[in-house]
């Protein structure tokens, strides 16, 4: 994970459809759909006179700022990343954000919106946009459910260079639904496929620059969320019961050329990953139990056993997880308490306790990334920040 600092700004970016790649909340087609981005900054600053004050939670001051804001994008968002450099991107199934034509996938280069070439599909719904990851040569990597990229053949998954959209072989037969690169600099993809290149390759694949290849066996069900630890670990969560042919409850690893289970794992679906420096493991989900033990949405893996944070959120899901520099943990969903304590769908751990982000959003968090700056972005269904 990129470093943040304790007090760093925040900045959110506002989805406005059925989300894909999760379980969707009730449907809301029809509805007038913006996308926004709103800065929420800590510290001794007052909020502008257009912001209502928020109570101080982890900030000495925390108020949403918007950014970019209407006319938004004319359709979802799925996925954000950030870069080395600051610049924020978004992948859905818009053909337009800011004032700009962007089919899938653009940039906010903290200023404007930019797209990135022609993009995925052309038409509304032809294309989707689920998973992003940038790598440390700045390239982007997007996945999801498309047929091509820059107007030319890539099958759910393509890369870009900075000035065009590339294939990656003849890609995965199947949605993507999370990337990951790891030091070496190959992409891992997880989704819902089952071959990659041609071969078979179930649910989870490794592109090395030239060729893709399984992970051994792969998995039996959908992957939700990757991460990677400074070990070389991967890990995998997801909707499966099996990894490599051996029981896996919805969360395994993939190390030393072979898939192993994290104990007894969780006992339903895994949306988000994320590990720190220690190598301690946090998933977020929809499950209520965690190595037999009770953890309500989310829960942390030490290497040997789960634990629950707290009382977790106990009155909705986790979708989406972040960590900082100094420790703490950052999570979205759709949840309204953490730790007892009244949040609105964002929220952080650290010390032991739960706290809200200022007053959060008024609806779900699909997506948290952080920048190497300290920006923390967050992708949801909400219309308004603070």
């Amino acid at each position: 994970m990129r470093t943040r600092r304790n007090h760093g700004a925040s900045v959110a970016v506002n989805l406005f459809a059925q989300i894909k790649r999760l379980p969707a909340p009730p449907a809301r087609l029809g509805a007038a759909l913006l996308l926004a981005v709103a800065v929420c900054r800590g510290g001794a600053e007052s909020a502008p006179p257009s912001s209502p004050p928020v109570p101080a939670s982890i900030f000495t001051a925390a108020n949403w700022i918007s950014l970019g804001g209407i006319p938004g994008a004319n359709g979802a968002v799925f996925s954000a990343a950030a870069d080395g450099s600051g610049n924020l991107y978004v992948g859905g199934d818009f053909t337009a954000i800011g004032n700009c034509a962007a089919h899938g996938v653009a940039k906010w280069n903290g200023s404007a919106w930019s797209p990135l070439g022609a993009g995925m599909g052309s038409d509304p719904g032809s294309a989707s946009v689920r998973a992003l990851a940038v790598d440390g040569a700045g390239r982007v990597f997007a996945g999801g459910e498309f047929t091509t990229a820059d107007g030319g053949s890539a099958a759910n998954v393509a890369v870009w260079n900075g000035s065009a959209w590339s294939p990656l072989g003849s890609g995965l037969n199947g949605p993507v639904n999370a990337l990951a690169v790891d030091g070496a600099g190959n992409l891992i993809a997880g989704g819902e496929f089952t071959t990659a290149d041609g071969n078979s390759a179930a649910n989870v694949a490794v592109w090395n620059g030239s060729a893709w290849s399984p992970l051994g066996a792969g998995l039996d069900g959908v992957v939700y969320a990757l991460a990677l630890d400074g070990a070389t670990n991967l890990y995998a969560g997801g909707a499966f019961t099996t990894a490599g042919g051996s029981n896996a409850s919805c969360v395994a690893r993939w190390s030393g050329g072979e898939w192993s289970p994290l104990g007894a794992g969780v006992n339903d679906s895994v949306y988000a990953l994320a590990v720190d420096g220690a190598g301690n493991l946090f998933a977020g989900g929809v499950f209520t139990n965690a190595g037999g033990s009770n953890a309500s949405s989310v829960a942390q893996w030490n290497g040997s056993a789960w634990s629950p944070l707290g009382a977790g959120m106990n009155d909705g899901c986790v979708h989406a997880l972040a960590l900082d520099g100094a420790g703490g943990l950052f999570a979205g969903g759709a949840f309204t308490n953490a730790g007892g304590s009244n949040v609105n769908f964002t929220a952080r751990w650290s010390g032991g306790a739960w706290s809200p982000l200022g007053a959060g959003m008024n609806d779900s968090v699909y997506a948290l990334a952080l920048d190497s700056t300290g920006n923390l972005f967050a992708g949801g269904w909400f219309t308004t920040a603070g």
